[in-house]
């Protein structure tokens, strides 16, 4: 039996190139996936990532009240986090600045500071607030954590 070498490698082209096809298009698929998953928007909880181990100590009830005192404020935190964040920007500018421009750095420390304490003020407000309407374990719990320390800073 005689056999076509040439029909043979033109099928075999012709599923070489389907193959390749195929995977262009997968890749480009997983490509877009991808891309879209890396440039979905992340929504804002400043005050979800500063508590986590603060919370992750709580009884189930307890972590419930204190995350619904959080979003009850969640926008003026936003707001709060995003103005900490710029003066925080225009401070490092302020001192990148050739030449060294003294008064624009103390202005731009001096707005990073109040918008910090503000920021500060507002978190800590917020979580005396919340734990007034824990249960005493859970109190206790938030007394005897090792991250309490920190939101006395």
């Amino acid at each position: 039996m005689k056999v076509n070498r040439v029909a043979v490698n033109r099928v075999a082209l012709g599923f070489l190139v389907v193959a390749l096809f195929v995977s262009l298009l997968a890749n480009v698929l997983y490509g877009g996936i991808a891309l879209g998953h890396a440039a979905k928007p992340i929504p804002a909880q400043p005050e979800m990532v500063a508590l986590g181990p603060i919370l992750r100590s709580l009884p189930d009830a307890d972590r419930r009240v204190m995350k619904h005192a959080f979003s009850q404020h969640r926008d003026e935190i936003a707001h709060a986090t995003t103005a900490a964040k710029a003066s925080a920007s225009a401070l490092r500018e302020a001192l990148k600045a050739d030449p060294y421009d003294a008064a624009r750095v103390e202005a731009a420390l001096a707005d990073y500071r109040s918008n910090f304490h503000a920021l500060h003020d507002l978190e800590q407000n917020v979580f005396w607030e919340a734990a007034e309407h824990i249960s005493p374990r859970g109190r206790t719990m938030l007394a005897d954590s090792s991250a309490f320390e920190k939101t006395l800073k």
